[in-house]
């Protein structure tokens, strides 16, 4: 009998001491939950930084990527090149960066420009454009006016061609982009001598060709010096 009175004293003493384990267990569990739920707010609130980063890294990747493709200039790498920037395109966009999206609207441009479909160019520098001037990206606003005045020249429509030209040029001098102004001088005076206005031709290269040589633009010199002896 007190056999079954000792084993019964000391089950009982097992529960106890079991019980006071469960509850402070239980006790424990509110600070538990709130923990773990507030490294899941805290991931929450970091989420969409994570995200957004992500994106942009991924669009910067495209980008570079659709610029190497296309400086190689063939078709097939332009072709390829267009498929990376719609994809950089579509991230800028999710990101909400604008200047980015220009930027790759204007590349965009220049493929279907070497590719000769002219009137795409024409619609991816026309949307560049806008978002460049909303930005105040008065660099890129200039070289997307140039571009656009570039096709037109080409597509034979000069006066079109130097209404961009000469939007383009205030805003090259402007931002001190002399590399920039003497491309576009130089535009405006080949525009003139297709119109057959040889002396406006010629002070256009004039005024190019000092600027091409103090930016030390070897290359852009020669171009111009050959246009002025034509």
């Amino acid at each position: 009998m007190a056999m079954v009175q000792r084993i019964s004293r000391n089950s009982i003493l097992w529960y106890l001491s079991h019980s006071l384990l469960l509850s402070a267990c239980l006790l424990l569990l509110p600070g538990i939950t709130t923990a773990v739920h507030g490294q899941d707010v805290a991931r929450l609130k970091q989420s969409p930084t994570t995200t957004q980063d992500g994106r942009r890294a991924a669009a910067q990747r495209a980008f570079a990527e659709g610029q190497r493709l296309r400086q190689q200039g063939t078709a097939e790498a332009l072709r390829q090149a267009i498929v990376k920037y719609e994809e950089a395109l579509l991230l800028w966009r999710a990101v909400g960066d604008r200047s980015g999206e220009a930027a790759t609207l204007n590349s965009i441009g220049l493929v279907y420009d070497s590719l000769g479909d002219k009137q795409q160019a024409l619609s991816y520098y026309n949307q560049a454009l806008p978002l460049r001037r909303a930005v105040g990206d008065r660099s890129g606003e200039a070289t997307t006016l140039n571009n656009i005045g570039l096709v037109y020249d080409s597509l034979g429509d000069k006066q079109q061609a130097l209404s961009y030209y000469n939007q383009a040029l205030p805003l090259r001098r402007a931002v001190g982009d002399r590399s920039g102004e003497a491309t576009t001088l130089n535009n405006i005076g080949l525009v003139y001598n297709s119109l057959g206005d040889k002396q406006q031709a010629l002070s256009y290269y004039n005024q190019a060709l000092p600027l091409r040589r103090a930016v030390g633009d070897r290359s852009g010199e020669a171009t111009t010096l050959n246009n002025i002896g034509l």
